[in-house]
């Protein structure tokens, strides 16, 4: 009897199923595992047990509880109780278990067992189960494969169990079905086997089903915003490379124009010219970028002209001027210029310069 009072969730064994309980409450799988092993310890059979630490003491207080001497059929060989991590570590390589390694070590103590009980066998193990939730399904579905195959050599009953919070994902159902095909019997979860009757259980399973068309219909319903989603990201992405497209086309558009064009900031030092005006004049855009304005008039009065104009807001048009190229001559030049202002401040001047000419 369980927990709950409810008859043992374990089916009629022969010698050599492989049996997989899944469950939800560690008390509960204490007790499935103790009907599984009772009967047998009981009738003078053997057991092994490999277990984690909290698992193997609850269960050895339900044996015991049950009238199997424990520290007796420890003592004669009948019984082993073993670590689950620390098994594990005795035949894994990496992070698959080796084939060669399982036999000498599992399977060697499985047989001594055998030999020691002169009967049948039932072993429980949860080894699987440490992997799975280390993040190794893989791992673990081999190691239900190398307890297939000894289960082959030496004829005994296997009892795996395996926590459903390992499988809480849609990607999951692939692997929990994996696990199910590795197994001769499936139990399913105490929350279906502690229903008191067929009805109830029938109850249960139609909750189930409905539960599971939600969220299958959930899942749809995700699917279709994940497939817009990524659409609507795709369009963004190609909105902000067209977007990026458009400033380097422009950027080049400046860069490269034909004519002169510079930005004066507020206190009057060029911040900005492209090729052609660096050039007009004899300078490397790094030699003129930085310069004052006024530096390259030739006449200051013009200069101080046009930057009062435009700190009043003015905008001018075709502006006769005259520039000091680097070599010291000058060229005549029409300016075409207004001012970025930005909450009232002003950022900088949008020149355009025209060489003029010589008549």
């Amino acid at each position: 009897m369980d927990v709950q009072g409810h008859e043992s969730p374990i089916l009629p064994l022969s010698r050599c199923d492989h049996v997989v309980q899944f469950y939800e409450d560690d008390r509960f799988l204490v007790d499935a595992v103790g009907a599984f092993l009772t009967p047998a310890m009981l009738a003078g059979q053997g057991a092994v047990v490999i277990a984690t630490d909290a698992h193997r003491e609850a269960l050895t207080a339900h044996l015991e509880a049950a009238g199997v001497d424990v520290d007796g059929a420890c003592f004669r060989g009948r019984l082993l109780l073993l670590d689950a991590e620390e098994t594990l570590s005795t035949f894994m390589v990496g992070s698959m278990p080796d084939a060669e390694l399982f036999a000498s070590t599992v399977g060697s103590a499985i047989e001594k067992r055998l030999r020691s009980s002169g009967g049948g066998l039932r072993a429980y193990g949860e080894m699987v189960d440490v992997l799975w939730k280390s993040g190794n399904p893989e791992g673990a579905l081999r190691l239900e494969e190398l307890w297939n195959d000894l289960a082959d050599v030496h004829r005994f009953s296997l009892l795996c169990a395996y926590s459903m919070g390992n499988f809480y994902q849609q990607s999951d159902a692939a692997l929990l079905q994996a696990v199910c095909e590795r197994h001769t019997h499936v139990i399913p979860v105490e929350s279906y086997l502690q229903k008191d009757s067929d009805v109830a259980r029938q109850r249960e399973i139609i909750r189930l089903q409905q539960q599971a068309r939600v969220l299958h219909t959930e899942i749809e319903e995700r699917k279709k915003l994940e497939a817009a989603l990524r659409s609507a990201l795709a369009a963004q992405r190609r909105a902000e490379a067209d977007l990026r497209q458009a400033q380097e086309d422009i950027r080049d558009f400046l860069e490269n124009a034909v004519e002169g064009l510079h930005w004066v900031g507020p206190d009057g030092r060029i911040l900005w010219a492209n090729r052609a005006e660096a050039e007009m004049l004899g300078y490397s855009r790094e030699e003129y970028i930085g310069r004052h304005i006024s530096e390259v008039h030739a006449d200051p009065s013009v200069i101080q002209d046009i930057l009062a104009r435009l700190g009043r807001n003015e905008k001018l048009e075709s502006y006769p001027a005259r520039l000091r190229c680097k070599d010291g001559s000058v060229r005549d030049v029409e300016i075409s210029s207004s001012v970025l202002w930005r909450d009232g401040k002003f950022v900088h001047t949008r020149c355009f310069t025209r060489e003029v000419p010589t008549r």
